[in-house]
């Protein structure tokens, strides 16, 4: 269940999400 909570807190701030989505590999 972290999965699902890791791709809100991205959402919420899609700006620092430029690193953050390199580990996640979502976006």
């Amino acid at each position: 269940m972290k999965n699902t909570e890791n791709i809100q807190i991205q959402t919420q701030k899609p700006s620092t999400t430029g690193t953050e989505t390199a580990t996640t590999g979502y976006r």
